[in-house]
């Protein structure tokens, strides 16, 4: 039997009829068969109940590969300030990973990282000399929250929700692959697949 998202619904319906039409639970009588002590539905609906266990099981099991992005934008250590918020507002984010030459993480530059950095400077001219002259790696969060791809995606809630950050990089051997965010999980849950 196949089983698929759309169908969890649909199959839940028919177990709630097939109990309302006669079928019972334990030490009762089924409508069509006695019930034995070993089961709590006939064969029958003890079906139907599978179906919807594991639809259920199969919804709540998603992975972080499942919703993560994999193109992610990054940062060179060396770039500029300037280079860094450009690319923040050009790709719609919130923070940049900032990685060595063979993918490690390094760190991660946020905008209020910058926003903080920017509040430090005195003036019009040491602000601007801020943004062609300082590198990431100076502003820089030093460490990044990672997960692995295989991790539950409720793990990955938990970890941004302590952590207090909007968005988890993801890494597989110890270089980045991805990046997922809470704007990600929130999808997966407006859109019924979590």
């Amino acid at each position: 039997m196949r089983i698929s998202a759309e169908s969890f619904g649909n199959d839940r319906a028919r177990l709630g009829a097939r109990r309302r039409e006669g079928h019972r639970s334990l030490r009762e009588l089924c409508w069509r068969r006695p019930v034995t002590r070993a089961s709590i539905w006939c064969d029958s609906c003890r079906s139907d109940l599978a179906l919807v266990m594991f639809a259920r099981l199969m919804r709540v099991m998603m992975r972080v590969a499942d919703l993560m992005q994999t193109n992610v934008r990054t940062a060179a250590p060396d770039a500029p300030v300037a280079e860094v918020v450009q690319a923040m507002a050009d790709s719609h984010i919130s923070g940049l990973p900032v990685v060595d030459s063979v993918g490690r993480i390094l760190g991660v530059v946020s905008a209020t990282d910058v926003l903080q950095a920017t509040a430090e400077q005195g003036d019009a001219t040491s602000r601007s000399r801020f943004f062609e002259h300082t590198s990431a790696r100076e502003i820089m969060t030093p460490i990044a929250l990672t997960i692995e791809p295989d991790a539950d995606v409720r793990q990955a809630a938990q970890q941004m929700l302590y952590g207090e950050v909007r968005r988890l990089f993801v890494e597989d051997e110890g270089r980045l692959v991805g990046v997922i965010s809470q704007t990600d999980i929130a999808q997966a849950i407006g859109t019924g697949r979590l």
